[in-house]
């Protein structure tokens, strides 16, 4: 049984190749997240992380936090993008149980989150909300 309040959290550093091979693996050919040549060439300076690269990792740490409680569902996830990743930086990813509905038909509680990523240099990243059914 989860409880409004209740936090967890998670690092990942994400490697130039982390990034490019993540990129192509979901379609996403966009040359900044795999050509240093180009990237240097940009305002970013360097390899940047895809969105779907980080928030696939950030919907993951909910999925395997939740799923130590019993079967776990998915069921909505919004992101507000505010500064880029980029290679070799580290996020930190932190999520809170904002809200805990009872949902007798199902089985299950329903549970509101919100959450942030931010990078070593403490500068959000992102920000998020999200309902799962566990």
């Amino acid at each position: 049984m989860s409880q409004i309040g209740e936090t967890f959290a998670q690092e990942f550093t994400l490697s130039e190749a982390d990034i490019a091979d993540f990129a192509r693996r979901c379609g996403d050919l966009n040359p900044l997240h795999h050509d240093r040549d180009y990237a240097a060439r940009t305002r970013f300076t360097r390899i940047l992380a895809c969105g779907p690269h980080y928030t696939s990792l950030f919907m993951g740490m909910a999925a395997t936090h939740f799923s130590g409680q019993g079967a776990m569902l998915g069921l909505e996830f919004n992101f507000q993008f505010l500064r880029p990743v980029l290679a070799d930086d580290t996020i930190i990813m932190q999520r809170e149980v904002s809200e805990v509905l009872n949902k007798d038909s199902f089985g299950a509680e329903l549970l509101s989150l919100s959450g942030k990523i931010t990078n070593q240099l403490d500068k959000l990243v992102l920000t998020a909300t999200g309902k799962v059914l566990v």
